[in-house]
């Protein structure tokens, strides 16, 4: 299937299968939209969620369903779904948000439904407009319902009979319509039925500029005229948070001459904010500004803005931490370059600028690791500003000549999320730049939580900062691929990894990446700190922690000239208890010379024979004579203590090829139950492999085009291959789109494969899709090592040295069974 515009036509493709009560082709089409780009949306995963679900396996349909809630909460056919496949306690939360979303009158009444199956006698639904309270009411009872409003006579509502609701699951409805005049005037409603209360709520009044009135008793007795910084935290819960950033903040003022502090108290409902507001308030660079209500961010640093008419402004969150000297160095490069419009720091948790790992929430450090993180920015990065898409607003420097060309934050955002992105593309419209300052590093303890409502809100702000700025998405995804902040976050690794102690430190080649990775999580879980070290062509390696920590974005090599840093001085700086190999005779000549020349005890993890090639040798760009080699490999093999068996099949060929030498069986996955073999319609046949390599691409597209036409048998690639739109065009093979190794197992029992040929010729021990298909216990056609596997029934055995027409000839031999059946 070639197709120009492959995410609408797939989506397109699943809606008539599933109209054609194909369940089948419709989850193949869904699951291909969910894992190709664009990135799916919420509908999208919905849609798998009905071909799951219509296939009899419910409870990956309600895992989609999920992960299409954590998209948008407020997706309307998602939690339909819940409120009819899911538990009690999901079906009711599920109702409840379809209820505070905008829905029609059938919507409204599955709601309804599932809440009275929930032992609910009454539901109301209300939305607060600017001048009037709207909705309806639900009740199982006879008696009639007592409105009562603050300040008005009481009323009785009247059951309407001919309500688009009545008798959908209550027998009596009734529509609200309240005034709210005026609006300034705050709002109490009661609703009770038969002298009992079912329904209670407080609407505070709008009361415009009167929210931000300062309390007298938070005026401090002075502030800094003129600042040449102003620092705006609005402040609302969380007051250990608050006090860590407040108290981070006193010391940063304490020592930067000319600037101070607005701390906003946004209407915090806990009465201790209020007090640790109030040890801040006298000090004579902060001053405390308290709203009457909850304004928002926005709101909030807009009030802030307002008493703050010069200077530069750094917007902060309550739950960020700031390092020594910090405000000094935002000034300095705020004045290195006129164009300059935001500042964003480094922090653990600051998306474009998360450190060590950008775009994830990395966890907060210790605090002695907080100020060793920002000692090695500042001695790193000193003076370097790198161009972002857009600043992100938990540390946000806004210079004076931006505040003066935009103004304050736009307030369309309501309670917040994307007002920040929206003011710094604002700036860029006028030609200023959004920089990122990778020589500070600020601490960012970040939401604990991420519930429904904010991610509701999260969704919404997205869609309107959308449609401002439609180009921006793009913009973010091309510099994610770019990753211009990289050699940043890898020069602070450098200063931070020297002295640096692992348990364990891993080398081996980037082709056995997926093993290794898997046995460094294996050693990882059980309480040892490994340190990762991948190999690749050239001598170029990367060094990975796996605990999350730095190194995750230092490359260096073992080539003689190469352009990356000398791999010896970088490895030797740091201490390892016990090293490990895989593969050494894929490792370049340098890798063994450094693997032999330490003091720690050296492991190796089993690889086949050397009779049998494990796949292009690494070599740097000055290789050693054969002979040389040799030894170095011999000096190698003399300093292993251990051999490590990490699969059944190595461990079966080190006793064999080895029966005097001990081996330490550590298999990297727990054996399963096996299912069944698949029926007589399973005909498809899947196709793993390790990694999407050309030479793979080339051998399935041969095989599609020699399997007889208008046979029922066709090829199911799990992965992304090099060339998906080439391989599906042949009208034989279905490509999966990328598959986390997670996936796996559940997509092979999707898909219906009844067969399962394993791709890669030198695959090697320890190989997760080769174990998972094993597990399946379907017939599998695979390359035939030494000692391998053990051949079952129904399996074909291949030698790695055929022609990949001799192997397309055995495969399609082998798959006529289930061709012939059409």
């Amino acid at each position: 299937m070639h197709i120009s515009n492959e995410s609408v036509e797939l989506e397109l493709a699943c809606l008539q299968a599933l109209q054609n009560n194909d369940y089948l082709t419709a989850f193949r089409f869904a699951d291909r939209r969910c894992r190709v780009l664009p990135r799916p949306q919420s509908h999208h995963h919905v849609l798998r969620a009905d071909a799951l679900y219509l296939l009899g396996h419910a409870d990956l349909a309600m895992a989609a369903l999920r992960r299409a809630l954590e998209l948008d909460p407020g997706d309307q056919q998602a939690n339909r779904r819940v409120t009819r496949w899911a538990s009690e306690a999901m079906q009711v939360e599920a109702a409840e948000r379809l209820l505070g979303g905008r829905a029609d009158w059938v919507v409204y009444a599955d709601a309804i439904a599932c809440l009275k199956a929930a032992g609910r006698s009454e539901v109301v639904k209300l939305d607060v407009l600017f001048d009037r309270i709207r909705g309806w009411v639900a009740w199982s009872a006879d008696d009639a319902v007592e409105l009562a409003i603050e300040g008005c006579a009481k009323r009785n509502l009247a059951s309407q009979p001919n309500h688009p609701l009545a008798q959908k699951a209550f027998p009596h409805v009734a529509n609200l319509d309240i005034p709210r005049q005026p609006a300034s005037r705050d709002l109490e409603l009661r609703l009770s039925v038969g002298g009992r209360s079912f329904y209670e709520k407080r609407w505070r009044a709008e009361h415009g500029d009167e929210a931000a009135a300062p309390d007298a008793a938070f005026e401090p007795a002075g502030v800094i005229p003129n600042p040449v910084l102003t620092v705006i935290v609005p402040v609302h819960g969380d007051v250990d948070a608050t006090r860590a950033c407040l108290a981070s903040l006193k010391a940063e003022l304490e020592t930067s001459p000319g600037c101070c502090a607005i701390l906003v108290d946004d209407a915090s409902p806990d009465p201790r904010m209020r007090r640790l507001l109030e040890e801040f308030a006298g000090d004579p660079a902060i001053r405390v500004r308290r709203n009457a209500v909850n304004l928002g961010f926005a709101r909030a640093v807009n009030r802030g803005l307002l008493h703050a008419p010069s200077g530069d402004v750094v917007v902060l969150n309550a739950d960020t931490v700031l390092p020594p000297q910090c405000l000094r160095r935002f000034i300095a490069c705020a004045q290195s370059s006129p164009d300059i419009a935001t500042i964003t720091p480094l922090s653990n948790n600051g998306e474009f600028t998360s450190f060590p790992v950008a775009n994830r929430f990395n966890p907060f450090p210790a605090p002695a690791e907080f100020l060793r993180i920002d000692a090695a920015a500042r001695s790193s990065n000193a003076g370097l500003t790198v161009d972002l898409p857009s600043g992100t607003g938990f540390c946000l420097y806004v210079t004076r000549r931006c505040l003066d060309a935009i103004g304050p934050l736009s307030e369309r955002y309501g309670q917040g999320y994307y007002e920040d992105v929206d003011y710094c593309l604002r700036a860029s419209e006028r030609g200023l730049r959004n920089v990122c300052a990778p020589s500070i590093y600020v601490g960012h303890l970040g939401s604990r939580s991420f519930g429904a409502t904010k991610r509701a809100l999260v969704v919404n702000n997205l869609k309107l900062l959308n449609q401002r700025f439609p180009a921006h998405e793009n913009e973010c995804a091309a510099f994610v691929v770019a990753d211009p902040l990289k050699e940043a976050r890898a020069r602070i690794e450098r200063a931070l990894v020297a002295g640096a102690s692992f348990d364990r430190c891993l080398v081996a080649p980037d082709s056995w990446r997926e093993v290794t990775s898997a046995r460094a999580r294996w050693l990882t879980a059980r309480g040892h700190s490994v340190l990762l070290v991948e190999v690749a062509r050239g001598g170029r390696a990367s060094l990975i922690d796996l605990s999350g920590a730095a190194p995750q974005n230092l490359e260096i090599s073992f080539a003689a000239s190469s352009g990356a840093e000398a791999a010896f001085p970088v490895l030797q700086a740091m201490t390892y208890r016990r090293l490990e190999v895989v593969a050494p005779s894929g490792l370049p000549d340098r890798a063994i010379c450094f693997i032999a020349s330490q003091p720690a005890p050296v492991d190796m993890i089993f690889e086949q024979n050397a009779s049998m090639p494990s796949g292009p040798e690494q070599r740097p760009d000055k290789p050693k004579s054969s002979r040389a080699r040799r030894a170095d490999l011999a000096r190698l093999a003399a300093r292993v203590e251990d051999r490590i068996a990490i699969c059944p099949e190595s461990n079966r060929y080190a006793q064999l090829a080895a029966p005097t030498r001990p081996v330490r069986y550590e298999p990297l996955y727990q054996t399963r139950r096996k299912r069944g073999n698949a029926g007589p319609a399973a005909v498809a046949c899947g196709i793993v492999c390790d990694r999407s390599t050309i030479a793979n691409h080339r051998l399935v597209r041969a095989l599609a085009r020699k399997l007889a036409p208008g046979r029922k048998a066709e090829l199911i690639y799990f992965g992304a291959s090099p060339n998906d739109p080439e391989l599906m065009a042949t009208g034989r093979v279905f490509s999966t789109g990328a598959v986390d190794d997670g996936d796996l197992p559940d997509l092979v029992k999707c898909h219906d494969v009844g067969r399962i040929f394993v791709l890669d010729r030198q695959s090697p021990f320890g190989s997760y899709r080769l174990h998972v298909a094993k597990e399946t216990g379907l017939p599998l056609a695979y390359f035939r090592w030494p000692h391998s596997m053990r051949r079952r029934k129904g399996d074909l055995a291949l030698d790695p040295r055929l022609t990949d027409a001799a192997v397309v000839d055995a495969v399609t031999g082998w798959l006529e069974p289930e061709r012939g059946s059409s």
